[in-house]
């Protein structure tokens, strides 16, 4: 199980110490990372790779999420979704956007254990 899975039962003991009585639910849980890939680029979904751990030798930042993305997570040995926090990402389009945003990477830099490219929006 990844961070999805870890964060949704810390989010459950979180708001039953708070007297919460809510029963969450988590549906992307019940998808496998290949099949949640496959909707996003379906989807056609507009994300791009914004941090990645230092341990992933190819360099990923800046790229779109595609089917080529995808492919190359495979060959890397990395999960498609990122779930084990390999790399985050932004959602620059899509469902739910009137329309795209425009973006360009201001700079890179480092922390302790990423790489990150810095993204503005550029109107």
């Amino acid at each position: 199980s990844g961070d999805a899975q870890h964060n949704s039962h810390m989010m459950i003991k979180v708001m039953a110490s708070m007297g919460l009585n809510v029963c969450p639910v988590f549906p992307l849980l019940k998808f496998s990372a290949n099949d949640i890939a496959q909707k996003l680029t379906d989807l056609k979904y507009e994300i791009v790779v914004c941090s990645q751990k230092k341990s992933i030798k190819q360099n990923i930042l800046g790229m779109r999420y595609s089917k080529e993305f995808i492919q190359l997570c495979v060959n890397e040995n990395i999960d498609v979704i990122g779930e084990l926090g390999e790399y985050h990402t932004i959602v620059t389009g899509g469902i739910g956007f009137a329309q795209s945003i425009n973006y360009k990477i201001l700079e890179y830099n480092e922390s302790e254990m990423f790489r990150n490219a810095v993204i503005g929006i550029v109107k």
